[in-house]
């Protein structure tokens, strides 16, 4: 819920000079400007928004800034398939893969564990389809006459991603994602 999204004014109070405080339920976004001095260059800053899609989670944003400079890629999480040995105990059926490992206890690891997770029960039929049309696997299965046990893995995709300049200066996230099995 609304309660465990990170809050930016927690997260803007650890850059130099950053307040989004006046900014309606903590959304900010980031504004591109000429460096001051002339020197030529750019420089980002924070500003308060009334724009949802020009809003980012400074929180998440630093995770996944941290993620792309030190392992050179995007984060990631699966739910695998736990496999075990004959004999072996009943158990967890899934194991939670972080990479890196240490994404495991911040916010951006939790939010793409609870969307897996989510993902999965909308496959499985445990929720109303938020798409009219949208079939659950099992509705997909009992249409092909599928009548033995079967599993199948989904996840997400990342289909395209940039970052837009709005006429006002501003980064704007644009994110495009897909499912695949």
């Amino acid at each position: 819920g609304q309660a465990s999204i990170p809050d930016a004014a927690a997260a803007a109070s650890l850059l130099r000079g950053c307040s989004v405080g006046e900014a309606p339920r903590g959304m900010c976004c980031l504004v591109v400007e000429e460096e001051v001095g002339g020197a030529g260059g750019v420089q980002v800053r924070l500003a308060p928004t009334l724009e949802p899609g020009a809003a980012v989670n400074l929180e998440y944003l630093s995770v996944a800034l941290r993620v792309r400079r030190q392992e050179g890629r995007e984060p990631i999480f699966s739910l695998d398939p736990v496999e075990r040995s004959s004999g072996e105990a009943e158990g967890a059926m899934q194991a939670k893969r972080f990479e890196p490992e240490w994404l495991a206890g911040t916010s951006v690891g939790e939010v793409l564990f609870q969307a897996d997770y989510h993902l999965k029960e909308l496959s499985m039929g445990e929720h109303e389809q938020p798409i009219v049309g949208m079939r659950s696997s099992f509705e997909l299965s009992r249409e092909a006459g599928w009548d033995e046990e079967w599993s199948a893995r989904e996840w997400f995709v990342v289909r395209k991603a940039e970052v837009h300049l709005s006429s006002d200066d501003v980064l704007v996230p644009c994110v495009k994602l897909g499912v695949e099995a």
